[in-house]
């Protein structure tokens, strides 16, 4: 799963009162949190190893961390509840009573006006961790984290989205993020469509195959018509019940007699699994299986969706969504869906797709509206977050390098933000270890890497040269 952090309001001594400093040394000295015996604990019970500690001292909030757990140390003058941090980042190294406001604080927490520590809402922890401003490995965890947070409530909301933006800003990375912190790999698949992609590679088709030196033709299930008897296991099982109910309407009682119908051992062990936690819970919640679509424009997508626009509908998912596929009549006890013959197909409602594409590409232009519609979209800038993700190792001077060349193009009449260059580009500078970037490591970037593809944005434009100049002009200026 994307962690879920919890955040939480630590008060640097008696809340109400003016703190001593001695208090504030023994909590940054100490790499924890200490909270007295005859405090108001609070939510301190609630404190779990991962969860963020905001630190207020004197009516600010002055330094940030990371919970390791909770710990007791005997102290004779009862200082001896603890909040182990892994490190705290002081928003003032030099002066640790410096520190940003708390305002939002009364509407945002989940405790009492006095106690000590308090539970607050995640979004505005985050806030605060970030006006905090510390450029620290934390921080930008937790940036990623709400950043992916927000992709995923996307997606649950809509079931599919499109990542969209500049080349190289790190779609497909992200979107394999995503999948990687949320599900195991059973319940993820990935393929990249390209211009020979249709529909019998997609959901099912007539493949040849050799038998006795004699070829023949036979019916094979596409990829995500393979993906979706994996994820739609249970609807599967229901359909007859789940007619005409809604596809997220399953009972505890529906799951009585089910049997997993699936010829792979480990889908088999996964879904029998959590048939047994769902009814010993008494909770049914379809775990999220991903599907990611990488370049999804470069195919001609009415050629391998096909009828599957409609299944596409997050209100036509699950059972009431069935559609007779190309191929129905022709199905077999090992490629069918729900049975053998007359079969039907539909997208199981627990199944989220994620397609990427580059704004620029020509083909973009070539996507069908009917499927426009059927997704989210969501853009990925090329901006300075987007290189922190990805290639904040490189330091300052490739980060100044890489926001003048992208202003350039943005300003650049005939281009725009569309055209921008993503920080993947910039992993192709290889300093040796232990060494800073050099002039002559960013001149191979330019000259290897970033000419030839700035030279075809501009190709067909006036004054091609000194358009080039004025880019190269650009990623020269530190």
């Amino acid at each position: 799963m994307v962690m879920n952090r919890e955040y939480y309001s630590c008060s640097a001594g008696e809340d109400g009162k003016n703190y001593d400093e001695e208090n504030l040394n023994r909590i940054r000295d100490g790499r924890c949190f200490v909270l007295n015996e005859d405090a108001r604990k609070g939510t301190y019970e609630n404190v779990a190893a991962g969860d963020i500690l905001l630190l207020k001292f004197r009516g600010k909030f002055v330094a940030y961390g990371e919970a390791l757990g909770r710990s007791e140390v005997p102290d004779k003058d009862g200082w001896s509840l603890r909040i182990n941090v892994k490190e705290w980042y002081f928003h003032d190294a030099h002066d640790p009573q410096q520190g940003v406001s708390i305002s939002g604080l009364k509407d945002a927490n989940f405790g009492g006006p006095y106690d000590t520590v308090k539970h607050v809402e995640t979004d505005f922890g985050q806030r605060k961790v970030s006006e905090m401003g510390l450029n620290s490995e934390l921080h930008q965890a937790i940036s990623d984290e709400g950043y992916m947070n927000q992709l995923l409530d996307l997606l649950r909301a809509s079931h599919q989205v499109i990542l969209t933006g500049a080349p190289g800003t790190g779609k497909t990375f992200l979107a394999r993020q995503i999948v990687r912190q949320d599900a195991e790999e059973l319940r993820s698949e990935f393929v990249q469509f390209h211009p020979s992609y249709d529909y019998t590679d997609f959901v099912e088709g007539l493949k040849p195959y050799m038998a006795d030196k004699q070829v023949g033709f036979r019916l094979h299930n596409g990829i995500f018509k393979e993906f979706c008897r994996k994820a739609g296991v249970i609807e599967r099982a229901l359909y007859d019940k789940l007619r005409g109910r809604k596809c997220n309407d399953i009972q505890v009682a529906d799951l009585n007699h089910i049997k997993v119908d699936h010829s792979d051992d480990n889908v088999r062990r996964f879904w029998n699994e959590w048939l047994d936690q769902a009814r010993s819970s008494g909770k049914v919640e379809l775990p999220p299986f991903y599907f990611i679509i990488d370049e999804i424009n470069r195919a001609d997508l009415s050629r391998v969706f096909g009828e599957l626009f409609y299944a596409l509908e997050p209100s036509y998912r699950g059972p009431n969504g069935a559609v007779k596929t190309q191929y129905s009549a022709m199905n077999t006890p090992e490629t069918c869906f729900l049975r053998p013959g007359d079969d039907e197909f539909f997208v199981p409602s627990n199944v989220y797709i994620i397609g990427t594409m580059n704004d620029i590409d020509r083909s973009v232009e070539s996507m069908d509206f009917a499927l426009r519609r059927r997704f989210a979209w969501y853009e990925v800038p090329a901006d300075e977050a987007c290189f922190s993700r990805i290639s904040a190792k490189l330091g300052d001077v490739a980060l100044n390098r890489y926001l003048s060349l992208n202003k350039a193009i943005a300003e650049m009449e005939g281009l725009g933000t569309a055209y921008q260059i993503g920080p993947a580009y910039f992993l192709n500078l290889k300093p040796k270890e232990g060494q800073l970037l050099t002039e002559e490591d960013f001149g191979h970037l330019w000259g290897n890497h970033l000419k030839m593809l700035l030279n075809e944005y501009v190709r067909g434009m006036s004054n091609v040269e000194e358009r080039l100049g004025r880019l190269k002009d650009a990623y020269n200026k530190q």
